[in-house]
């Protein structure tokens, strides 16, 4: 199973508080934080024509990104009991 990853933007509040509440998944290595401006960032902006962060990808059987379900993020979310709006699209 590929890990997911959440793309982030530096100082976007939105990443901020998508950080905050699925921070059990970032400090337990089920999601991994990618800034925008790191190399595999621009990559994943690259392929996937990145318009809102946060960004929740994985990567497919062919090594390209591709977007992680909404879904999957709220029920991530609230697994750990937190109520999770997004209020950005994925």
């Amino acid at each position: 199973m590929s890990k997911k990853i959440i793309v982030t933007d530096p100082g976007c509040h939105a990443c901020a508080d998508a950080k905050k509440k699925l921070k059990p998944y970032l400090d337990s290595g089920e999601l991994v934080e990618v800034p925008v401006e790191s190399p595999e960032g621009r990559v994943i902006d690259q392929q996937l024509d990145v318009e809102y962060v946060p960004e929740c990808v994985v990567k497919d059987e062919n090594g390209r990104y591709k977007r992680c379900p909404k879904g999957t993020l709220e029920s991530m979310a609230k697994k750990r009991g937190h109520d999770l709006d997004l209020d950005f699209e994925l």
